[in-house]
């Protein structure tokens, strides 16, 4: 928790330099496909990922992620989890949004499934124009409770393209002790 707590001040830090001016607001209109890797106290792990975030109106947006991880060192073919959420924005600065969500996320793991409400917060700010800055936190309801904290970056490449990084550390009696998610990937914002 204070590591997410000095990457948040870091962020708005950031967010309320003088570069920061020359910034638009973060979009949360985008697709993205990533190749990620999970690290648990068992093993590593490869997989991809997709997700998405549409923003009808105003501060209003809707999202959803889908990723697939083969967990060899279970003897699984793969896991599956699954997220959709409704979510408001509001702007602190020029460059800085403030984000809450609500929603549901699942995870099946060789046919069997479990399934429950998320809810998250974060923050996204654009440090100069071709880079973007986000960290999050989210708490599922389910398999006995556990909590993801997340930080990430998209380095603007071409109009409408970004390379995204990003890394999520889960904690909680719903998952394996030490997991760790590594993500890269391609953002394309509209």
């Amino acid at each position: 928790m204070k590591n997410t707590m000095l990457l948040i001040l870091a962020g708005l830090a950031c967010a309320l330099t003088p570069a920061a001016a020359y910034s638009d607001a973060p979009s949360f209109n985008y697709l993205q496909t990533a190749v990620q890797h999970t690290s648990t106290s068992n093993g590593d792990n490869w997989g991809w990922g997709v997700q998405g975030s549409f923003n009808p109106v105003g501060g209003l947006f809707f999202s959803g992620e889908y990723s697939r991880t083969n967990y060899l060192d279970y003897a699984q073919s793969d896991v599956k989890t699954y997220r959709v959420n409704a979510g408001y924005y509001t702007t602190l600065a020029d460059t800085l949004a403030l984000y809450g969500t609500a929603g549901w996320a699942a995870t099946e793991v060789s046919g069997s499934r479990s399934d429950g409400a998320v809810v998250g917060a974060g923050l996204r700010a654009n440090l100069v124009s071709i880079l973007e800055l986000r960290v999050g936190a989210s708490h599922y309801f389910f398999d006995d409770g556990f909590n993801e904290y997340s930080a990430g970056v998209l380095l603007h490449i071409l109009p409408f393209m970004y390379i995204s990084a990003g890394i999520a550390k889960y904690s909680g009696a719903g998952t394996s002790p030490d997991t760790t998610r590594w993500q890269a990937g391609l953002r394309f914002s509209f």
